[in-house]
């Protein structure tokens, strides 16, 4: 055996010897909201993160644009902490040109690429660059004109969020560069962006045309990472839709080269994935994977889903538990994502 195939089954011996505590596959808790208060505790820990003495935030739009069927704000979220967050506020036009009514609040998570210009399906990168468009991809406008008021931020290491020299660069991101700060500081980024995620969530709370029982994450990839671990972390979120992330550590993140920014140190010594996603419930939970998806593999999905629906049986909660497996790789699929989320309105 060559050397680096030892070496693939010494780190394999590592994760197989992680003791998962807390996982339901050692058996599902006779006390399942008291275990769901024991993760949920560890796993904030080990983000490295305070949500509830988070930044508060006010917001500057600088500009604002009528588009097809809602108009789109530019604007800038300023947190209590210093931090500045660019993001795309995308009002429905009735309320927009002044309708009184309540909207659900939709936060919608880009994944790696260039930022929030992707789910608002704008032509053109951070840099101007003209840029593909996929199909799908434009989820934060099928929220708008499906009646939500949806914001799409940057998420840090992204769009504007990017480190100068990395923009110099044209990395791409920086992922990488703010991962291992954080984790010299004590952090993490995935608990950077769920807080972040979360402060935004406050300022869609606040908006006097947003039903704040109403708040709905949705993100692909990347962005269903942070989806995901923000509707556990986050109590008020009402629905949480995670696009192609939902898995095992084991078949996904574990099992091939993904981005630094998926890792959270000494997670395994507590809990797998499908035990985070455990935490939303019985709150609403819609999962998208993609049968072809060769980085989230349809394999660990089924694997985890058994394990998720067992518990939201458990805690009866099965109608709030839905999925929908899309005929393809790694994308958004919005085949019956927002009849789903109707259907629960």
């Amino acid at each position: 055996m060559l050397p680096g195939q030892l070496l693939d089954q010494y780190v394999s011996g590592l994760i197989d010897k992680a003791p998962h505590r807390l996982s339901l596959e050692r058996g599902y808790p006779a006390d399942p909201v008291a275990w769901q208060a024991e993760l949920y505790a560890e796993f904030v820990r080990l983000l490295g993160i305070d949500p509830v003495n988070r930044p508060s935030v006010e917001a500057e739009v600088l500009r604002e644009e009528q588009m097809d069927g809602y108009v789109r704000r530019y604007v800038h979220l300023k947190r209590s902490d210093g931090m500045v967050m660019p993001a795309y506020l995308l009002v429905p036009d009735a309320i927009a040109h002044g309708a009184d009514v309540q909207a659900p609040g939709l936060l919608a998570l880009h994944g790696h690429g260039s930022g929030k210009v992707v789910v608002t399906g704008i032509p053109e990168d951070y840099k101007g660059r003209p840029r593909e468009l996929l199909i799908d991809d434009d989820y934060a406008v099928q929220g708008a004109k499906h009646g939500y008021i949806t914001l799409a931020p940057d998420q840090v290491g992204f769009g504007e969020l990017m480190f100068d020299q990395d923009v110099a660069a044209d990395s791409g991101a920086s992922c990488m560069q703010f991962s291992m700060r954080c984790a010299m500081a004590g952090t993490t980024t995935i608990g950077q962006r769920v807080l972040e995620a979360m402060v935004c969530l406050d300022y869609l709370a606040s908006l006097p045309n947003v039903n704040a029982e109403r708040l709905v994450v949705v993100g692909l990839s990347g962005g269903g990472t942070i989806t995901l671990y923000t509707g556990v972390v986050d109590k008020r979120v009402w629905a949480t839709v995670p696009a192609c992330y939902f898995c095992t550590f084991r078949h996904s993140i574990l099992a091939m080269p993904h981005c630094v920014c998926n890792f959270v140190p000494r997670l395994l010594d507590v809990a797998e994935m499908y035990d985070l996603a455990a935490l939303i419930a019985p709150r609403l939970l819609y999962i998208i994977s993609g049968v072809h998806d060769p980085i989230f593999p349809i394999e660990g999905v089924n694997i985890a889903y058994e394990y998720l629906e067992r518990f939201y049986k458990q805690m009866g909660g099965e109608a709030n538990l839905g999925r929908y497996d899309g005929d393809g790789e790694h994308r958004f699929y919005s085949a019956e994502v927002w009849d789903w989320l109707a259907s629960k309105l």
